[in-house]
């Protein structure tokens, strides 16, 4: 009996040991490599790709994580595509194979992408009691954490990165600014609820409330700029465009908010909850609702140039290319229309609701979707 309880006890100890997971990402990147990848490309949130042509999509390869997506994306850094999920990790992926080469893992949600400058990944991860987060620069060529910092709040907003720093807004509206090296620069709270992606402009780091304020604080010293209440409802993700900040609400308004003249609009009433960030091309802006109604508007006149119903919710932006758009929905589908017509050129549907925006990297397109699966297609 001793000696059989010696081997149950062997093999609970390889199971137990088989199921735990390293926390490492220690990377070949090639020397000199000086990439910076966000949501949404830029500080502005721009999800223009200057993707010529795409017909069709090829599946290349198909891995999972152990947690689910939010609306947000993949990031790349050189050979490599990174995505988080809500079990506390980051994984990193080889971009032609798929193959897994490296997990950070932490207690707790991260509910952004993550930011990569240079050979450091900048990531938020909430706490499991959500009163804290963790703000973290990882160092993805050495394979070291470079700091890790406590700070109040639940962070789901998007961070924000500035030529100086790190900015994170959390959900009770507390404003943090880090340098690169970890150290706090300035912090002050709003007392308002913040569900609003931050962009930049000129000096001022720029978001919604849910009080239906728009709000502007400089990028040096934190100081508040703008504070204008223009709606009624909450307002949601925004980007900018030739120095207009547009921006949804919950009631389905999509709100100009003209940054020099600090004047504000309603370019459109779509009636329903506005939460994905606009996508623009020189000539329109592109953005949908929670009814799954998905409008293009003309930048110039603010006249509809199309509408299509879907039946699933959008809340992920879309992506636009050259001829076409990439539009992603909760009926478990990934549309391609033409960008001049609004005519469905083609749908791919899914095993899962489609939780993260499509991106496109050279010849590829990355698409994720419920239970963690990240699929990547050739583009034809």
């Amino acid at each position: 009996m001793g000696f059989l309880r010696r081997i149950i006890v062997l093999l609970y100890l390889s199971i137990l040991m088989s199921g735990c997971t390293t926390s490492l990402i220690k990377l070949d990147i090639e020397p000199g490599y000086d990439g910076l990848e966000m949501y949404g490309q830029n500080t502005s949130r721009s999800f223009f790709y200057d993707v010529d042509k795409i017909d069709s999509l090829l599946l290349k390869w198909s891995s999972t994580t152990k947690g689910n997506f939010t609306n947000n994306s993949v990031v790349f850094a050189d050979k490599y595509v990174f995505i988080n999920d809500l079990a506390g990790r980051i994984y990193c992926f080889d971009i032609q194979t798929g193959k897994q080469k490296g997990m950070l893992n932490y207690k707790g949600s991260i509910f952004t992408s993550p930011i990569i400058n240079k050979f450091v990944i900048y990531f938020a991860v909430a706490g499991v009691n959500n009163s804290v987060s963790s703000i973290i620069g990882y160092d993805i060529f050495k394979g070291v954490e470079l700091f890790k910092n406590e700070i109040n709040g639940k962070i789901t907003n998007e961070l924000l990165i500035l030529d100086d720093g790190l900015i994170a807004v959390s959900q009770k509206g507390n404003i943090y600014k880090f340098n690169f090296k970890g150290e706090q620069v300035f912090s002050l709270g709003l007392n308002s609820n913040v569900n609003s992606l931050p962009v930049l402009y000129s000096n001022l780091i720029i978001f919604g409330t849910e009080n239906g304020e728009i709000v502007g604080v400089t990028k040096d010293k934190g100081k508040v700029e703008i504070r204008e209440k223009i709606s009624d409802y909450p307002l949601l993700n925004g980007s900018i465009k030739n120095g207009i900040y547009y921006i949804g609400s919950g009631n389905g308004n999509l709100f100009a908010y003209d940054l020099n003249k600090r004047s504000s609009e309603i370019i459109f009433e779509s009636k329903t909850k506005i939460i994905a960030a606009p996508s623009f091309d020189n000539e329109n802006i592109y953005f949908g609702n929670l009814a799954g109604n998905f409008y293009s508007i003309n930048l110039l006149s603010n006249k509809v140039n199309w509408k299509v119903e879907f039946k699933g919710l959008i809340n992920a932006s879309a992506i636009v290319t050259e001829r076409k758009l990439i539009i992603p929905n909760l009926d478990k589908k990934i549309h391609l229309i033409e960008k001049t017509t609004g005519r469905i050129v083609s749908e791919y549907e899914f095993e899962g609701r489609i939780k993260l925006t499509p991106i496109p990297k050279d010849n590829y397109l990355f698409i994720g979707y419920d239970n963690g699966v990240l699929e990547c297609y050739e583009i034809k």
